[in-house]
């Protein structure tokens, strides 16, 4: 599964740009999800003996990558795709933003009990690589948000919500295929063809 993931990321894609109404699906999901039209919005909560230097933290990244977007972003690429990746960019005391990170250009490395120990991004989309570097970047566990929704037991990614549509897709484009096929086979067929002059 966690070897197809491409192939998947390719197909989600094409999906979306085919099948109009389940990337509009996909928005009904995330407002149902962030509140949508109503008051209802993203925010923080506290327990009682919450500290309030991690409170002035939290509250300083919150602003930093702009959380609800940030969120919303992340949540719709996970559930379409099955993975979302976000590089957190720090200066040397502080968070000061966030990068989307493509999926298809990075993996989750493990160590041999599963843990992550870090991403690999094989693009120089990162902010840590020069624009003259075209190898891939090693990340660590804390430059890197990974959304995977639905992760399996023992899987390093996670499934997205069309995973199921999928394979309705493929087929429907087999189907397509072969009629293509056939007509083309029975115009094939044809003897002669006139045409009134």
């Amino acid at each position: 599964f966690d070897k197809s993931r491409l192939s998947r990321y390719s197909d989600y894609t094409e999906m979306s740009d085919e099948v109009p109404e389940l990337s509009k699906s996909l928005d009904v999901l995330c407002d149902f999800v962030f509140g949508g039209d109503g008051n209802e919005e993203v925010r923080l909560v506290y327990g009682d003996n919450a500290n309030d230097g991690i409170k002035n933290i939290l509250k300083s990244a919150w602003v930093s990558v702009d959380m609800p977007r940030f969120l919303y972003g992340i949540f719709r690429e996970g559930i379409h795709l099955g993975d979302s990746f976000s590089e957190l960019v720090y200066t040397s005391d502080e968070l000061i933003g966030e990068k989307p990170l493509r999926p298809s250009k990075t993996s989750v490395q493990w160590d041999d009990f599963g843990r992550t120990v870090g991403y690999s991004v094989k693009s120089n989309y990162s902010s840590y690589v020069s624009i003259a570097q075209n190898e891939g970047l090693r990340l660590n566990p804390w430059q890197v948000v990974h959304y995977a929704p639905d992760r399996r037991r023992g899987h390093k990614y996670g499934r997205s919500t069309w995973v199921s549509a999928r394979k309705l897709w493929r087929q429907s484009q087999s189907a397509l295929d072969v009629l293509s096929i056939l007509a083309i086979l029975r115009a094939a067929a044809r003897k002669s063809v006139t045409f009134p002059v």
